[in-house]
């Protein structure tokens, strides 16, 4: 990676009006986790090119890592990603669908990680127990055949009907969902790779939706609602930056399955270790200099105790060091990190949760598959709740696996809870013992539940277009003071 940001760093030296090669320096440099340094390349790039789709869509995706960034600075800058491609005049179609509000009803997914992925371990709960009598399912896959795996396939025995769309163009994709008469279409990608927003732009559906992959707005008018939660979008300030309507399930906003070949739990490493170990397997991005300096208080306050990191990145010697030197920089000495690459296998990767006592969140962006598969190997998870979608659904995960005493309001409740967990052995040995059984009976892995939650709010939305359409974000502001911009669903 180092290589790779000084060969871009020598493009710019040679061609400094590039754009490709500022937008390329963001990419390496955020692979570095240096998020502040990566935004400037993104908007570097787009000076130049104010039509470069990429940087836009890069950078609003690394604002939400970013400690400093506003609501409105990320509101914006969604909102002028989803300006180059919007189509004012696909708002304006009429469709052929039967406005008939208790018929079965047609729904499509759109994704490319419809495959061994962290968005199908969120997805398959509740496509598995979808009512069919009640909705016709239809995936758009944009995933190219080649990689379709074990996954793919148990998803495709729950589908009704299974359209690869990876060579497809956008306007090509709209035009089947047109005949495929989609009542509603649903994004699960954002401003992901892979994702296809701009077949949503061109409104092929009368009711778009987007949910899961992506928790944040994507400043599309042409799509209708996201779904959320009261944690991850608190009523209120969450309206008025997001350009779609909040539709907020009562249950928790994702619903996990855990993974099938999950190893068994092991008994805490301290009781052989002798000292406690604090662990994170979440991407390196999210470790902003906020969230180091937390940790380094955390490793302080408990004598002799270590910090596991794993994520792909430690796999660059350099970047590693860098990491080390930035922990040393707030007093923690190299021997006490242990920096791991990925494994291979998923069995590999649960299995080191062998080497963790307790698990820190990250933040502003917090773990979301990393917190459950922490919480199913046993693990105890500390967050704190942030003031962002990313940086409140720690909050909601825990909440919904019955776990709301590890959430923090702050840096000294985050220190105190983690502390008190290292310092408590009892109650690490139980909670080995228990989270698995309790994360399986909670909300957090209730399919069914969820299935109808979710059912009920995509119903909700069809009655409301029967009824004449939802309305405009900006007719919304303005009732604001006299209803709630949202849809309660029970």
């Amino acid at each position: 990676m180092a290589d790779a940001v000084r060969a871009f760093r020598r493009a710019i030296a040679i061609s400094p009006d590039l754009a490709e090669a500022h937008y390329r320096l963001g990419n390496a440099l955020w692979n570095q986790g240096r998020i502040t340094a990566t935004l400037a390349s993104y908007r570097r790039a787009i000076a130049l090119e104010p039509n470069h789709a990429a940087a836009r869509s890069n950078l609003a995706f690394t604002l939400n890592y970013h400690t400093e960034a506003s609501h409105a600075e990320l509101f914006a800058a969604h909102r002028a990603c989803a300006a180059l491609f919007r189509r004012p005049d696909a708002m304006q179609q009429n469709y052929p669908n039967s406005r008939e509000t208790g018929r079965r009803l047609r729904i499509g997914y759109v994704s490319g990680d419809l495959r061994h992925h962290a968005v199908t371990s969120f997805f398959e709960p509740l496509f598995a127990a979808h009512d069919r009598g009640a909705f016709e399912v239809f995936c758009y896959s944009s995933l190219e055949a080649a990689h379709e795996d074990d996954t793919s396939t148990r998803l495709k025995a729950h589908a009704d009907h299974w359209v690869r769309i990876f060579r497809l163009s956008d306007e090509s994709v709209a035009a089947r969902v047109k005949r495929d008469r989609i009542d509603l279409l649903v994004d699960l990608g954002g401003y992901t790779s892979r994702s296809r927003l701009k077949i949503f732009a061109l409104k092929p559906a009368p009711v778009q939706v987007t949910w899961l992959g992506y928790l944040n707005t994507t400043g599309l008018d042409a799509i209708d609602y996201r779904v959320t939660d009261r944690i991850v979008d608190p009523a209120g300030e969450a309206d008025n930056f997001n350009s779609e309507r909040l539709i907020r399930l009562e249950t928790v906003l994702l619903c996990y399955r855990p993974y099938g070949l999950a190893p068994p739990v092991a008994v805490p490493p301290v009781l052989d270790a002798g000292y406690v170990t604090f662990g994170s397997f979440n991407d390196l991005p999210k470790l902003t200099p906020g969230v180091i300096r937390m940790w380094a208080r955390v490793l302080h306050a408990v004598e002799g105790s270590r910090l596991v990191i794993k994520t792909e990145q430690m796999r660059d010697a350099r970047t590693a060091d860098e990491l080390r030197r930035r922990f040393a920089a707030e007093g923690i000495a190299p021997e006490r990190l242990d920096l791991l690459a990925w494994r291979v296998h998923t069995q590999h990767h649960l299995a080191r949760y062998s080497l963790v006592d307790v698990a820190l969140d990250t933040f502003p962006f917090n773990g979301v598959t990393t917190t459950c598969e922490a919480l199913w190997m046993g693990v105890p998870v500390v967050t704190v709740r942030g003031d962002r979608p990313y940086g409140r659904v720690g909050a909601s995960l825990l909440t919904a696996g019955g776990l709301a005493q590890f959430i923090a309001e702050d840096a000294n409740g985050f220190q105190r809870i983690s502390v008190d967990l290292a310092h408590d052995l009892d109650r690490l040995k139980m909670l080995r013992t228990k989270l698995r059984d309790q994360m399986r009976t909670s909300p957090l892995c209730d399919g069914k539940a969820f299935a109808v939650a979710m059912e009920r709010a995509y119903r909700r939305m069809w009655q409301e277009w029967c009824a004449g359409g939802r309305e405009t974000h900006r007719q919304a502001k303005r009732t604001l003071k006299t209803r709630k911009n949202y849809l309660r669903v029970k």
